[in-house]
């Protein structure tokens, strides 16, 4: 069995090529040439050099396949990337379904993200079948995985066997885009002062069994949400502090939404003059507004998922950090 994995040499994407190495006897990677292998460098494989926006590369790539593992994404909140995001993540997901269209492979699994689904209006966990309803909010990402759904949905009409996979906020074991920080992560960890907002989350390798038993029990033309716990972005600082031996300031200072907007004009103000990327976006002080929280039983139902905690995967991803000099 041939399986190709896009996306391989990224945080999850390198997690679920380990795996599939136990699944399968051939695994192909299609990655950019100047791509990163520190991730997946003791793993066999074949190596396949292409662009997911170039349809040639996407449609040599599955060539002689059997199963396709979608990871590959442009995870931005920049503006100024929104056209390389939409090409990335729409034109990339719809090259991949007329190539698997083209080569009758056996089955998709698309990664997406809970953002691709809508918020809640009742109060209760949005799932699977909440329609989505965050285009007043311009949130490039969101849209862009909402609409490179809508080609895989496209696909299973023309015939196609695919999966989709919703991972929540990914924490575990490697991520160090999440460590180097930005207004969630990084020194603002340790400080006083939080956000507003919240989000689901949900461990890496969760994550990467979720593609598996996807893969292997999920249904055609379904999605399944990988979440475990809704947290505020309060409790994750706290959460990760707490795994650091911090000690819990009693004095904490929530940044008023105002204020969060105004420093995001002024950061891409300086990013406009400076041509550098902006620490922080107005696509990122959206999400301050936001509660993204949802429901996780379709996926213990149909696929028999088990999550870990949040703590858990905090605890984990500074015992990586501290294995590799990071901490």
């Amino acid at each position: 069995m041939r399986i190709l994995v896009t996306g391989a040499t990224g945080f999850l994407g390198s997690r679920l090529l380990a795996r599939l190495a136990s699944e399968a006897d051939q695994l192909r990677v299609l990655r950019r040439k100047n791509s990163l292998l520190d991730l997946i460098k003791n793993i066999k494989f074949e190596d396949y050099i292409g662009d997911i926006t170039n349809p040639d590369d996407v449609m040599s790539a599955v060539a002689g396949c059997d199963v396709v593992f979608h990871v590959a994404a442009s995870v931005s909140y920049w503006d100024k990337l929104k056209e390389k995001q939409f090409d990335v993540n729409v034109n990339g997901t719809k090259y991949i379904v007329e190539a698997c269209l083209k080569h009758k492979v056996k089955r998709l699994i698309c990664t997406s993200s809970i953002v691709a689904i809508g918020l809640s209006r009742d109060g209760k966990p949005a799932d699977e079948d909440t329609t989505y309803n965050l285009w007043p909010y311009r949130i490039g990402y969101c849209d862009t995985k909402y609409l490179a759904e809508v080609e895989v949905q496209r696909g299973v009409r023309n015939g196609l066997d695919a999966v989709v996979v919703n991972p929540g906020a990914i924490f575990g074991p490697g991520d160090l885009r999440r460590f180097k920080g930005n207004l969630y992560g990084g020194s603002v960890w340790r400080g006083i002062f939080y956000v507003g907002g919240g989000i689901a989350t949900v461990d890496v390798d969760d994550v990467v069994e979720g593609h598996i038993r996807a893969w292997q029990k999920g249904r055609k033309g379904e999605r399944y949400l990988l979440t475990n716990e809704n947290c505020s972005f309060k409790e994750i600082y706290d959460t990760i502090m707490k795994a650091l031996g911090k000690k819990r300031r009693h004095f904490r200072v929530r940044i008023p939404t105002f204020l969060v907007f105004t420093l995001a004009y002024i950061a891409d103000f300086i990013s406009k003059v400076t041509n550098t990327k902006p620490l922080v976006t107005l696509h990122m002080a959206k999400f301050t507004k936001l509660h993204l929280y949802f429901s996780n039983e379709k996926a213990k139902h149909d696929l028999d998922m088990n999550f870990r905690s949040l703590r858990e995967s905090i605890e984990r991803s500074i015992s990586w950090f501290k294995e590799h000099g990071y901490l």
